[in-house]
């Protein structure tokens, strides 16, 4: 009876120690588990930040682009402006020229 005692409580105590050893497992397993959904969110928010700085990045370009395009626009407008003066002015010069030269050319026959 005094062997079947011990070799009970030998029995009852290595379950106990493997009872421990599968409860540190489970608790080890838990902790990274908990890591690795941790890891898991914080990959999600980074991901979720950097697709809105992608998309605040896309926003500012197309905004500065407008702001470009705006300002082609402008100086086409200002360049085409400034060529139909030109080209006024030159007419008008022509003009004053063609008619100087008129005058010259009567002043010219009076005197002959």
């Amino acid at each position: 009876e005094g062997r079947a005692h011990e070799s009970i409580d030998c029995t009852f105590a290595s379950w106990t120690t493997a009872a421990k050893k599968a409860l540190e497992a489970a608790a080890k397993l838990e902790r990274l588990a908990n890591k690795t959904a941790d890891q898991q969110r914080e990959a999600k928010a980074l991901a979720k930040a950097q697709a809105g700085a992608a998309k605040e990045k896309a926003r500012v370009q197309a905004a500065a682009t407008r702001e470009a395009e705006e300002k082609v626009a402008a100086l086409t407008a200002k360049i085409k402006h400034a060529e139909a003066e030109a080209k006024d002015l030159q007419k008008a010069a022509l003009e004053k020229a063609s008619k100087a030269r008129e005058a010259s050319k009567a002043k010219e026959e009076i005197k002959a």
